[in-house]
């Protein structure tokens, strides 16, 4: 099964939708695209596909950000660069025995990569520049110092520092750093980024 990139650009003022086949996913996906927003979605072969024609899809070139064409008046024209608000496509990793699962999100123009460690088995308040405390499973292989991504859902992310982990008990404690999303809620996955 062979997995492409595709940068997915909605160039209107209203939302729309896309349809994908997710790489390691076996249905079809109907996506939600806001108002000049810009996805990275992992599709299996070339199995992605929009009815709207202000949904530009487009393979992914992390060096070209695409553009959204305006027109003020029929003599002047300008451009507007698109600022990509997130984009999460959960994959799982072929070459990894284990079956390991990437997420791919991009915030603030930094795109964050990284292979799930694991759930928490507490609940996570989304406060930027503060520290999380929350449980995981004992024995994971965790280290002081590394970057992880807190995942909830699309809407609800943390981006965050290790500040300390007990291999015993599993109590971990994250600084975070960037933040999306507000609310509290109960069982994210976290990622090594």
């Amino acid at each position: 099964m062979k997995c492409s990139r595709y940068s997915v650009l909605n160039t209107s003022k209203s939302s729309g939708y896309f349809r994908y086949l997710g790489c390691g996913q076996q249905l079809w996906i109907n996506q939600k695209i806001q108002p000049e927003q810009l996805l990275v979605v992992d599709v299996v072969d070339s199995n992605i596909s929009t009815a709207d024609r202000n949904i530009l899809i487009n393979p992914y070139d992390n060096t070209n950000i695409p553009q959204i064409q305006t027109t003020t008046s029929p003599e002047v024209e300008t451009t507007t660069n698109v600022t990509p608000t997130i984009e999460v496509t959960p994959t799982p990793k072929e070459e990894s025995s284990q079956n390991q699962q990437l997420i791919s999100v991009l915030i603030a123009n930094s795109l964050w990569e990284g292979y799930l460690i694991g759930q928490t088995f507490s609940t996570i308040k989304i406060v930027n520049n503060s520290l999380i405390n929350f449980v995981m499973k004992p024995n994971l292989d965790i280290q002081v110092g590394e970057t992880v991504l807190l995942y909830y859902d699309n809407e609800n992310q943390i981006i965050g520092e290790i500040q300390d982990y007990n291999d015993k008990t599993g109590s971990v404690v994250v600084q975070s750093s960037a933040i999306m999303g507000s609310g509290s809620y109960f069982i994210w996955k976290i990622y090594r980024v």
